[in-house]
């Protein structure tokens, strides 16, 4: 696999994982935001109810409504400070007269009606309010869907009874829901709870828009960037790879002067140096062979010409030796023939003197006997047959 390919695929990869890793990142940010601005849009309801609590549900001039709101928020920082929450009385100073409480109701319930109209994702809203022995009882109830009211467990009543806000979520069929479960303050101490039913569809909507949002932004963004490293990949890295291949190329064929033009100072840069550097070294080390190889060559050619006359010469001293190999060759023949003639006289003349001397003695021998006289003629005919 080419660098090119591993390098675009090393990108992809990246891109892609930190793509994945912002998503679950935006996602889970987003989710928490959601429920801090769920947690918000409560929080502010709930401070509307304690400020009808605390005006008894009348119509106060300006300077008595911003000190009862400054009353208001003091009492309802105890929501968020769990510290804070434990100092205050668990139960009322006073209870709260009827005609008070319908007045409550009244305000109430015009106000939350406003509150309902303008937030859509608000199913509704149920007030509880403690008794001296504890329990809860239905104190008002707002309702813009027709959504059945959850009975508060025994642990979300006591995290409520310390001060203390529960998010719970609830999967019903009509849809998913948040409740926010938080305490109700009137006059320094916990009155009761206020249970606020939001419907998760909008926000999830809303979260999925804003996660498509983003999912595309994020894919286009990395889509430039990617497009951006690639080009930038094969600026710096795929054309100084592909100009050292092709210098190589141009080597391996023969051609010596070939050079990689190498402007940055990078690793690219140093090493188109150093190839150009190499490349001279091996250029000026082939000329010296070529200059060497041309000396030994003459000398060869030199050696070769001294050579083919020694041999010459030598061949010359080889025929003249043959000559004379073959003169002594016919001489030694001759000589060798010379020696068997003598000795074969030798020979003739021993053979000749041990039977001379035998035959000479016998012939004397039968002229004396053929001289003797009275000798018959077959006699002298034998003689002269051994005589012969």
């Amino acid at each position: 696999m080419k660098i090119k390919a591993k390098i675009l695929i090393l990108i992809i990869a990246t891109l892609v994982l930190f793509f994945f890793v912002a998503a679950y990142y935006l996602q889970t940010v987003t989710a928490k935001n959601n429920e801090v601005i769920l947690k918000e849009d409560a929080m502010k309801i709930v401070k509307q109810i304690e400020f009808t609590f605390a005006t008894g549900g009348e119509n106060v001039s300006a300077r008595t409504m911003n000190k009862n709101v400054e009353e208001m928020m003091y009492l309802s920082s105890h929501i968020i400070s769990e510290e804070s929450a434990r100092v205050v009385k668990k139960q009322p100073d006073a209870a709260i007269s009827e005609d008070r409480k319908t007045r409550i109701k009244s305000s109430l319930d015009e106000n939350l009606e406003k509150l309902l109209y303008l937030s859509s994702h608000i199913a509704r809203i149920d007030i509880l309010a403690f008794h001296e022995g504890g329990s809860l009882s239905p104190f008002f109830s707002k309702v813009k869907r027709a959504i059945p009211y959850t009975e508060l467990s025994a642990e979300e009543i006591n995290e409520a009874r310390s001060g203390r806000t529960v998010l719970k979520p609830e999967h019903t069929s009509d849809g998913k829901f948040i409740d926010v479960i938080a305490p109700l303050y009137y006059n320094g101490s916990i009155y009761g709870i206020t249970e606020i039913k939001l419907s998760g569809d909008a926000p999830e909507r809303l979260l999925t828009a804003k996660r498509q949002e983003t999912m595309l932004m994020a894919f286009v963004v990395i889509a430039v960037i990617a497009a951006v490293l690639i080009i930038s990949m094969d600026y710096m890295v795929n054309r100084p790879i592909q100009n050292l291949l092709s210098a190589i190329s141009e080597v391996k064929g023969g051609n010596l002067d070939v050079s990689v033009k190498g402007k940055s100072q990078d690793e690219f840069g140093r090493l188109a140096l150093h190839f150009n550097s190499m490349i001279e070294t091996i250029r000026r080390s082939t000329d010296e062979k070529e200059q060497l190889l041309k000396q030994i060559n003459r000398q060869n050619d030199e050696l070769q010409y001294r050579i083919d006359i020694a041999t010459e010469e030598l061949v010359q001293r080889n025929d003249e030796l043959s000559y004379a190999n073959q003169s002594i060759y016919d001489i030694q023949k001759k000589l060798g023939h010379s020696r068997r003639l003598a000795a074969v006289g030798q020979l003739a003349a021993t053979v000749a003197h041990e039977l001379g001397t035998p035959l000479h003695s016998v012939s004397g021998h039968l002229q004396l006997l053929m001289e003797e006289p009275g000798l018959s003629d077959d006699t002298n005919r034998r003689l002269n047959i051994m005589q012969s």
